[in-house]
């Protein structure tokens, strides 16, 4: 009965918010409640009491806290309101500020959380832009390097019609040339032929000439004979005229013609 009078007496802390008037308050709660329990059993020690108290109050402010919060979620009430209501209710309004801070503190906590998380996403925002500015880069290489590939095959293609141009060139100059050959294969074969119907009249007129050779040779025995047989009746005693030479007319039969 004393304890609960001199939670009774406590000064309120309701609109307390400083850290040192809340641990004054808890001081002065654990110092009252101590002498209240001395005086009842005056054989207890003091620190063994304060240790009781205080490790009491702080039961009381967890269970207040997540009474708070377990009201808070269901009735969709403030959790800094639902912290002072149980907290006057349950005798201890030294703990509704610190319930406040508490709140406070995660209402703190998660404003930073929020802050942390839009720094991260800024810091993933700017990655990507980096990224995205490389990604750029490379898409502008790579269309650069495309075309410069365009390029080369168009270089490419143009070689290669100028290549099939020169060869269709090639081509109509090799079947001049092979047309050339021809026609010069055709004339070699024409002057073989004329040299050979040549060498044919020639053996024709060396054959008559021989035979002309021949006769002539023949007729020039005949008529050596008849001198020798003129030369012989006149060489009779009825008549001694002078012998009779032969000398064929007309000039000597040169070598070609024997």
């Amino acid at each position: 009965m004393h304890v609960l009078s001199t939670f009774a007496h406590l000064p309120s802390t309701h609109n307390t918010h400083s850290p040192s008037s809340l641990l004054a308050a808890i001081q002065q709660c654990v110092q009252q409640s101590a002498q209240g329990i001395r005086s009842v059993a005056g054989n207890i020690p003091l620190h063994k009491i304060a240790k009781v108290i205080y490790y009491g109050c702080m039961i009381v402010g967890f269970a207040t806290f997540f009474t708070a919060a377990t009201a808070s979620v269901i009735f969709s009430v403030p959790i800094a309101q639902i912290a002072v209501f149980v907290a006057q209710y349950l005798g201890a309004l030294a703990l509704a500020p610190l319930m406040e801070q508490i709140v406070i503190a995660a209402s703190v906590s998660g404003v930073t959380g929020v802050v942390a998380e839009l720094a991260w996403t800024k810091h993933q925002v700017a990655r990507l832009t980096v990224a995205n500015g490389a990604l750029a880069e490379e898409r502008n290489t790579a269309n650069a390097e495309r075309v410069a590939i365009a390029a080369q095959r168009d270089a490419i293609s143009v070689a290669r019609e100028l290549v099939v141009i020169e060869r269709d060139t090639a081509t109509a100059l090799m079947e001049t040339v092979v047309a050339q050959r021809d026609t010069a294969i055709a004339g070699r074969d024409a002057a073989f032929a004329e040299r050979d119907a040549a060498i044919d009249e020639r053996d024709t007129s060396i054959d008559e000439n021989t035979n002309l050779a021949s006769r002539v040779a023949a007729l020039e025995d005949d008529m050596r004979q008849l001198v020798s047989r003129i030369n012989a009746s006149l060489s009779s005693p009825a008549a001694d005229p002078a012998p009779i030479k032969y000398a064929p007319a007309g000039p000597a039969p040169s070598a070609q013609d024997e």
